[in-house]
């Protein structure tokens, strides 16, 4: 047997620490081992012992690879197309974001609620990508990392950065699964991580700056990027205590609002300090938590940033040349000019056909099958609607689907099928109606109008 490298040394010692915790648990007579909490546990192993000496900022852990190899058999980045592209994905009450960066990297900040992943594989591949270069786990809650374990799963990783702070939670376990089954380094994502710095473009890490916090929100990874005159900031769900302790510069033209809009979050001084022109909201219509506060509302406008929710826009797309910044809701698209903190003069480029809206009344969720995982749709009109960019909603589960390019012909039905469902348009491999609870389902237009609802005993509205 050949001499262990460092890395294998490591890995080996993890193994044993690991193997040694499993051990001394079975002796105790526990039956159940939580599986999540085990990976973790091996994980930190590995960086208590390796530390700096594996990763330069710090990393995670390096389980079974150098900190910044790409994924095996993953693809070259696209060519530097000088523009960034930050997409807010409609995701109900979660969060999600997709950069394509301008030297033709891509970067995923958070994957939405289980259910989620499908759809935003699906999304990225049709932008012409099948590799992400950063995947950010801001924090381990569910409509955060919800579909992420389908993300690693499917798209090619080069880098994966998470906060010290674990989670109980199966959400968080098929997460850790997947990290590991494909072989990735994590990196520690807290404050002062540099994840890019050239010419003209940086993206870098402004918190969490400390620990021990009880609330998981608190340990949000917050991510700045800046690319020439115009920037952006990801707070994940970092409430007040988080952003006081935020020493790096927040100045950004877009700011993704913390917490959904909680009143938790945003405080005035941070506000202050960023001084945003445009804020993002990605929150659920209708959530039970009453998100988005309208004192966050109250604070954004006094500040006088303009500010779009996923939840009326639908997904939110800011494209950046570096000076100039235009921002898309679905098929409505407003053009600005942001430089130094200026504020932008916004004029409309298209507007909703009235006699698309009008055909959409004659849209209607028919039925929704529980047991058979199946949603029929009808279109009782005498004229064909273009579905394109609709929503159906699974409102107790907070999961939504979002049409492809598709026409509901007059007169006609199309089926959503989920789980091992066959229909006409598939949604995903889970099951997302049998769930022994009531499950109304909605059914949005482009524009984010409700449509039609359907209700357990009621059938639909």
């Amino acid at each position: 047997m050949g001499t262990l490298t460092l890395l294998e040394g490591l890995g080996l010692l993890g193994i044993l620490v690991f193997g040694s915790l499993f051990m001394r648990a079975k002796k105790r007579g526990r039956k159940k081992f939580p599986l999540a909490g085990l990976l973790a546990s091996f994980l930190v192993c590995v960086t208590s012992f390796g530390g700096t000496i594996l990763q330069p900022n710090g990393g995670w852990a390096a389980v079974f690879g150098p900190a910044n190899a790409p994924a095996e058999g993953s693809s070259e980045a696209k060519a530097p197309t000088g523009v960034l592209k930050a997409h807010f994905l409609n995701v109900g009450q979660g969060d999600c974001a997709f950069i394509e960066l301008p030297n033709g990297q891509t970067m995923l900040i958070d994957a939405g609620n289980p259910g989620d992943g499908e759809n935003i594989v699906h999304y990225i591949k049709e932008k012409g990508y099948t590799k992400l270069d950063f995947l950010i786990a801001t924090h381990p809650h569910a409509d955060h990392i919800g579909g992420m374990a389908e993300v690693v799963k499917e798209m090619d990783i080069a880098s994966v950065y998470m906060p010290k702070a674990s989670a109980s939670s199966r959400v968080y376990e098929n997460l850790l699964n997947a990290i590991v089954k494909k072989g990735l380094a994590v990196h520690t994502a807290k404050a002062g991580v540099s994840l890019a710095d050239t010419a003209g473009f940086k993206a870098y890490l402004a918190a969490p700056n400390g620990g021990g916090y009880e609330d998981l929100n608190n340990y949000s990874a917050v991510l700045k990027i800046v690319y020439k005159n115009n920037s952006f900031l990801f707070t994940g769900d970092a409430e007040t205590r988080s952003e006081n302790e935020i020493t790096a510069n927040v100045k950004a033209d877009v700011l993704k609002v913390g917490h959904h809009g909680s009143k938790t979050s945003t405080g005035a001084s941070f506000l202050q300090k960023v001084s945003p022109s445009y804020a993002v909201i990605s929150v659920g219509a209708g959530n039970s938590y009453g998100h988005p506060a309208q004192t966050t509302l109250d604070k954004l406008k006094a500040i006088g940033a303009k500010t779009y929710r996923t939840d009326r826009d639908g997904t939110i797309v800011f494209q950046s040349d570096g000076t100039r910044l235009t921002v898309s809701l679905n098929s409505f698209a407003t053009d600005g000019w942001v430089s130094s903190g200026a504020p932008a003069v916004e004029t409309a480029q298209a507007a909703a056909s009235e006699s698309g809206f009008a055909a959409s009344g004659n849209v209607s969720i028919r039925s929704v099958d529980k047991q058979a995982e199946l949603v029929t749709i009808q279109n009782a009109g005498a004229a064909s609607v273009d579905m394109t960019g609709w929503t159906l909603v699974s409102k107790t589960g907070n999961q939504r689907y979002t049409f492809p390019e598709y026409t509901l012909k007059a007169g006609a039905e199309v089926t959503v099928a989920s789980g091992k469902a066959g229909g006409d348009l598939a949604w995903t491999k889970n099951d997302i109606w049998s769930n022994g609870k009531s499950d109304p389902a909605q059914l949005y237009n482009k524009q984010n109008q409700l449509v039609s609802t359907w209700n357990d005993s009621q059938g639909t509205e």
